[in-house]
């Protein structure tokens, strides 16, 4: 929620960033409990975290919200969550593409994946020359 509740601060006061924080971090439970097979939660924290910070910052911007208005060229919510909405698309995808250049990049340069001899025989052994677990 901290990350949430900062940005939030800077464009409105304090009840709306709780609020949406709190909203957030809702939202960031569920994602993780759909999610849960990925390691660390990432997506579930940062991602679905981000987008839902991102878009109600366009609602709680409005000064009749306390917040610090909205940016140029927008008059009121719906046009500001409309422009907080392309810029989350955006975010995503320039995300995904610099995402599939990187990995494309260490594959080429190291391949992502072991062999399947090393994956039998276990990565903590082959990759790390220790064992993870005595069985």
């Amino acid at each position: 929620m901290t990350v949430i509740w900062t940005f939030q601060m800077t464009f409105a006061i304090i009840t709306p960033a709780l609020m949406v924080g709190a909203f957030a971090e809702r939202m960031k439970f569920s994602a993780m409990l759909i999610f849960m097979a990925m390691a660390l939660d990432v997506f579930g924290v940062h991602a679905v975290g981000g987008i839902i910070g991102a878009i109600l910052t366009g609602v709680f911007a409005a000064t009749v919200l306390g917040g610090a208005g909205f940016g140029d060229g927008n008059s009121n919510i719906a046009e500001q969550v409309t422009a907080q909405f392309i810029g989350v698309i955006a975010t995503i995808i320039f995300t995904t593409v610099m995402t599939f250049i990187i990995l494309k990049v260490i594959d080429i340069m190291i391949g992502l994946r072991v062999d399947e001899e090393q994956e039998t025989e276990g990565l903590d052994i082959t990759q790390h020359e220790e064992r993870g677990y005595i069985l």
